[in-house]
């Protein structure tokens, strides 16, 4: 188990990320759920503060930010002429099936080091000066994989395809002696089903027997989304 401070008021708008001042999070799959605007992206970029602040080794992707035209540039810099070709001619969700495929081929080697290698530590602190660590073995055995945004676009069989992934990547990583958190937010219940997800207004975990289900807890937070921003 993990726990994270949640951010009080951090838009100075009056309303806090989540309802409780510490949230623990479990190893394993955890799906941040709520509809638009109720604080999922926020509580993923919470819980990379707060890890950074630990100095615990994470892997962050937002697909709207990092996925498209950001990937295809990154791919032509590192001259990887036919994935930027085949994502310059792909739909969205082939696309998000592209780039998991490329950010999943790094998460192996992120899990036994710790270290996240991409082209942006060309450009930018890397994650050991980041964390004012150079020098220094990192000793934690946790690793927090977040996801953003990845299932925006895509179809039922690819969230299926993906859940799938993410029970792999975790079976090795237990296999490696690694405590490894993968949290992504979704609106998918294909994703939220069988999974234990996150309510990230009230700060507990939350279970759905079935669709009619989930749409009646996604209804419920839009309700009281609205009644906040009011």
């Amino acid at each position: 188990m993990h726990k994270i401070n949640t951010w009080r008021n951090p838009y100075d708008e009056g309303f806090s990320t989540c309802r409780r001042k510490e949230v623990e999070f479990k190893p394993g799959l955890t799906v941040l759920v709520g509809c638009n605007g109720s604080g999922k992206s926020t509580m993923l970029e919470n819980i990379k503060e707060e890890l950074h602040k630990e100095k615990i080794p994470m892997f962050f992707y937002n697909n709207e930010h990092d996925g498209g035209s950001n990937s295809i540039g990154e791919s032509v810099f590192l001259g990887d002429i036919n994935f930027a070709a085949t994502a310059w001619t792909s739909s969205e969700g082939e696309n998000i099936t592209l780039n998991l495929s490329k950010i999943a081929s790094k998460w192996r080697n992120f899990i036994l080091t710790g270290e996240v290698n991409d082209v942006s530590t060309k450009f930018a602190k890397s994650f050991r000066e980041a964390c004012d660590i150079d020098n220094k073995k990192i000793t934690s055995k946790k690793r927090f994989i977040l996801l953003d945004a990845m299932d925006s676009g895509y179809s039922i069989d690819n969230v299926i395809e993906m859940k799938s992934l993410f029970d792999l990547v975790l079976e090795d990583s237990e296999k490696m002696g690694m405590e490894t958190y993968i949290i992504v937010s979704s609106n998918e219940y294909e994703l939220a089903c069988d999974t234990d997800c996150f309510d990230v207004t009230e700060g507990k975990y939350i279970n759905f027997s079935s669709y009619e289900d989930f749409k009646k807890f996604i209804l419920h937070t839009r309700k009281k989304k609205d009644k906040r921003y009011k």
